[in-house]
């Protein structure tokens, strides 16, 4: 696959990416996810069931999936429903704690959860492309500009705090998706258009290289990133892979019969996994790399995370 060096295509293609702070993934340890086969109904409109849940999933909380039709939410009971119907631009998600913002081309919301508004942050109209972002444990965003390969610091209102360009002046055209995870005092950045994990310094906004795979195996983009224990996982087209500070890329699975690993997120040694061209989830076991489909009839999933709290679907109307 040749790389999309356009943003109208990227964003097409790709999401943003994402322990319980900002800027990082919620990850509970525990058991293997398991349970009785269970189906959901297909539906559309405010609060339907969404595609196919297959099995019950064990998470203690819930996955929200970001796709062209909105937020939907699938809970530890396997239903799935509409949370909130943003719209063709739903372009990420992430969790902070227990809060959930989403981004709609452009400017960052926050949601209740029942999907209801809380509040809006304004992102700069002076940012040209702000297709993805990371929370941050400040309560700040980091928000990536892929028309100028840069990333934007603002505060919890939205207020401009720095500019870093990206570190890899070699990127082709720039022009490419980024996605971040918060570790260590830094923010960790995969973009789709470079073979080099970039790194932010958060507290003096200083830019770097963690890693290069310039000749790792593996066809295609860098994806979505996240992180657990020791290593960082992170979506090449049609694969789930990891890597550590030191170590090569290794495979974790393989989508053979399915294509554009997406967004993920990581709950209890498994990973989810969006593949957005089949508009399918899957569960992927970390230590066996074994798949599963979980759910099925998306429209075009972007990202997934994980919230610490059994949402529940709305109740029928009348």
């Amino acid at each position: 696959m040749k790389r999309l060096e356009l943003c109208t295509v990227v964003l097409a293609v790709l999401a943003s990416a994402i322990l319980f702070g900002c800027g990082e993934k919620a990850v509970e340890p525990g058991s293997h996810a398991a349970g009785a086969d269970m189906t959901g109904m297909p539906g559309d409109g405010d609060g339907a069931l969404l595609g196919s849940v297959r099995d019950e999933l064990n998470l203690n909380g819930t996955l929200l999936v970001a796709t062209r039709g909105g937020l939907y939410a699938t809970n530890t009971k396997g239903e799935s429903f509409l949370l909130n119907p943003f719209g063709s631009s739903t372009a990420g998600v992430e969790v902070c704690g227990t809060r959930i913002f989403v981004q709609t081309f452009g400017d960052i919301h926050e949601i209740d959860h029942l999907g209801n508004m809380i509040s809006t942050i304004d992102v700069p109209d002076w940012i040209e492309y702000p297709i993805s972002f990371t929370a941050l444990p400040d309560g700040g965003f980091a928000v990536f500009d892929c028309r100028v390969d840069s990333v934007y610091f603002i505060d919890p209102a939205g207020a401009f705090l720095a500019a870093v360009d990206m570190p890899d002046e070699d990127a082709p055209g720039h022009l490419q998706i980024m996605s971040g995870i918060v570790r260590d005092g830094r923010l960790i950045i995969s973009e789709t258009g470079t073979d080099k994990i970039a790194e932010i310094d958060l507290a003096t906004y200083t830019a770097g290289v963690l890693r290069s795979f310039e000749h790792s195996a593996g066809p295609g983009y860098l994806g979505d990133i996240d992180h657990l224990g020791r290593y960082y996982y992170i979506t090449r087209p049609n694969r789930l892979q990891r890597f550590t500070d030191t170590g090569d890329l290794e495979t974790v699975a393989e989508f053979t019969d399915e294509y554009n690993a997406t967004g993920f997120a990581i709950q209890r040694h498994h990973a989810y996994v969006a593949l957005n061209f089949a508009g399918k989830l899957y569960q992927v076991n970390l230590s066996s790399g074994k798949t599963k489909l979980v759910l099925e009839g998306l429209d075009y999933p972007r990202d997934v995370e994980f919230i610490p709290v059994i949402l529940e679907p709305p109740p029928a109307g009348p």
